[in-house]
């Protein structure tokens, strides 16, 4: 059983991978593959004490649509990765905190299995200011945001322009994205507020495939911002040709 430790205030982020149950007949201790959890159901859940009702809880996470924090990393080999956020455990007290926590699945067929469970200690931080728990951009393009509006689109951001401001006022915003280095994280924000009037579509590169916060759990050629307001951010994984939806949305 894991005893997992992060500071108070932080955002937790556990990654973990599912899979098969041994066969029978099977040797003890003999390795499974990994589990295909396409369409599968994940909750976290997050306890000062296992028989504290769940409305009681410190956390808890689905990845129902909209999803609440757990999203699918790689399906087809198990990833997925569950994102507690930072406010969860802001208030907590002068000392160290210790949790039970578990992700529970349903898979295609309604059963229910723990994949994980164990503590999780939290410890206090030294900084106590920080707040929000992911820094909003700035207002206006500055020398690291760049504006884009309908006019340029589709737009190709070049590899500097990481960091995209959007206004889809007066119609649907199309962003290229191009492959840039491993772990490089892209942003885009609703700078105006209107994707929920026009969208603003994100495309992967060729051969590459991109999360899309608008469906959790799906990942394809396309993304999707279409909440009013909306900042996103993923982060580029050069070896699976994939950018992952870390947050927002």
């Amino acid at each position: 059983m894991p005893d997992r430790t992060m500071s108070r205030g932080d955002t937790f982020v556990l990654d973990i991978q599912v899979f098969q149950a041994p066969q029978f007949g099977s040797p003890p201790g003999a390795p499974t593959p990994p589990q295909d959890v396409t369409g599968w159901f994940f909750w976290f859940t997050a306890k000062y004490q296992v028989n504290d009702a769940d409305s009681m809880a410190v956390s808890q996470l689905t990845n129902a649509s909209p999803s609440t924090g757990i999203t699918f990393i790689q399906p087809t080999i198990g990833r997925v990765r569950c994102i507690m956020p930072a406010v969860a455990t802001r208030s907590f007290p002068d000392g160290p905190v210790q949790l039970v926590y578990d992700v529970q699945a349903q898979d295609l067929l309604g059963n229910i299995s723990t994949v994980e469970s164990g503590t999780l200690t939290v410890n206090p931080d030294t900084t106590r200011t920080i707040t929000p728990p992911l820094p909003p951009p700035p207002p206006a393009a500055g020398p690291i945001w760049t504006q884009v509006n309908h006019a340029q689109s589709p737009f190709a951001p070049t590899p500097t322009q990481a960091q995209l401001l959007v206004d889809s006022t007066a119609g649907v915003v199309v962003i290229n994205a191009r492959v840039l280095p491993d772990s490089t994280v892209f942003i885009v924000r609703d700078d105006k507020g209107t994707s929920t009037l026009n969208d603003i579509l994100v495309n992967a590169p060729t051969g590459w495939t991109i999360d899309d916060p608008s469906n959790p759990g799906h990942t394809g050629a396309q993304a999707k911002i279409s909440s009013q307001g909306a900042t996103v951010w993923w982060q580029y994984d050069v070896g699976i040709q994939r950018i992952i939806w870390i947050a927002g949305g």
